[in-house]
């Protein structure tokens, strides 16, 4: 940077004649500069002047002074701290704390501060924080005097006692109150306890109340002969799930609830696996679930009723990866036009891939024969691999003859099927697959599904 320029004034003669410019060691008069004189004022010398007293304020306790050393500003640090101050104190100009503690002959903690003034007096336990005494007190009443929380009067408390260093106990006593409710009867501190919230209080004690968090008809109970203890009623659970659970069930998913109660799935009605198979009718659909497959096959017996043990039913296209299921969509017991053996009623289906054995043992002593007598669902013996696929009715058969239906029996049995679903587990892939059927006396409605 360019040296500072600095002007020199040009001012009047002394004689008043003419104009110069002023001269070395020459000062201007202070009067003539427009100066603010509450701080600045002009010396006898003509040099202006700032007095440190000027810039301190006057008000009490300013801890701001002119030093008699230089004249300059300095805080005076005892103006800063009381007198009586009893842990502050100054020295050279600086203010330190003081505070020391001693253990005295009384069993007392005594902290000091400046000069030796005692600050504060605390008598400690003998194990400070660990009460001598802990005791659980019910029906029982407080001395008059004794340091109670939580509640007065006769109930439930806990008792505490502390022994002193000084050779006394101090006794507390908090009602059970003061759990429940924060000590004092205030909001905090303890349990909050709500009408009809199956909690309540038996003279100061917590007590559950199941009645009160229990729904009628839920199918949970209280049971009065059992100390209250919670238990399931089956009747109102049966009741909740017939008149409840069953309409949260979505409509054609195939789940559904029987009036007795339990749970069932009903084939007809659930819905497909949603890859374009049928959904049991042969028709195409998007949906998710359980289904039978795409329909590949149908039969039936017609008008009269079938008297035939070698039928032949054909099937095209069947997988190896995806199970057969045989539908039994009509089964009616029929009487022979031509006459014929009506004890004998039953429509079956030879097992297309998996040995199945039929035949079954019981004792039948009511009706003459003895014990051990076979009953056999079929003509002869012979139908091991056949599947009844409905009722059959059949007459008892002698082990000894092993020759066929007896014609002279008297006492027939009923064999009930339940459900009309069959499932079968290809071996292979077939082109074609020939299911053969033996009937009597019925008529029947059958489809196949993959």
């Amino acid at each position: 940077m360019a040296d500072s320029i600095y002007r020199t004034p040009v001012v009047l003669s002394t004689d008043g004649l003419n104009h110069k410019p002023l001269g070395s060691g020459e000062k201007l008069d202070p009067n003539t500069i427009p100066i603010d004189t509450s701080i600045l004022k002009p010396g006898e010398d003509g040099n202006l002047t700032i007095s440190p007293d000027d810039l301190i304020s006057k008000e009490p306790n300013n801890p701001l002074v002119t030093s008699p050393s230089d004249g300059k500003l300095k805080v005076d640090t005892s103006k800063l701290v009381s007198p009586n101050d009893p842990l502050l104190s100054v020295a050279d100009n600086k203010i330190k704390s003081t505070l020391t503690a001693e253990l005295n002959s009384a069993g007392q903690l005594v902290l000091k501060g400046a000069g030796g003034k005692t600050v504060a007096t605390v008598t400690l336990p003998v194990i400070p924080g660990l009460p001598t005494v802990a005791e659980f007190l019910t029906d029982f009443t407080p001395p008059s005097g004794a340091s109670v929380l939580g509640g007065s009067g006769k109930g439930s408390y806990l008792h505490l006692r502390f022994a002193m260093s000084n050779g006394t106990t101090k006794d507390l006593y908090i009602s059970t109150s003061a759990f429940l409710n924060g000590a004092g009867g205030g909001d905090g501190g303890g349990v909050s306890v709500k009408p009809g919230g199956g909690v309540g209080t038996d003279n100061g004690q917590l007590v559950v109340n199941p009645g009160d968090i229990i729904v009628p008809g839920g199918g949970l109970v209280s049971d009065s002969t059992n100390g209250g203890k919670l238990r399931v009623n089956c009747a109102d659970l049966k009741t909740c799930i017939n008149n409840t659970v069953k309409d949260n069930f979505a409509t054609g998913g195939g789940l559904i609830a029987g009036t007795d109660g339990k749970f069932k799935v009903d084939w007809t009605k659930a819905p497909s696996s949603g890859d374009g198979s049928s959904g049991g009718g042969g028709e195409a659909t998007t949906s998710k679930g359980l289904s039978l497959g795409t329909k590949i096959g149908e039969y039936t017996s017609g008008t009269e009723p079938m008297t035939s043990n070698s039928i032949e039913w054909v099937l095209t296209d069947v997988k190896k990866d995806k199970i057969l299921f045989i539908k039994v969509t009509n089964y009616e017991f029929l009487k022979p036009t031509s006459g014929g053996n009506t004890d004998l009623v039953y429509c079956r289906l030879k097992r297309p891939f998996v040995t199945y054995h039929n035949h079954i043992s019981f004792d039948t002593t009511e009706c003459g024969y003895g014990s051990n007598v076979d009953m056999l669902y079929g003509v002869n013996l012979g139908l091991e691999n056949y599947v009844d696929l409905g009722p059959t009715v059949g007459e008892h058969v002698d082990e000894s003859e092993n020759t066929g239906i007896s014609t002279t029996s008297t006492c027939p049995r009923i064999h009930s099927m339940v459900g009309n679903i069959f499932m079968f587990a290809p071996d292979k892939d077939y082109d074609t697959l020939t299911l053969s059927l033996r009937g009597m006396n019925v008529r029947v409605g059958l489809e196949a599904y993959q």
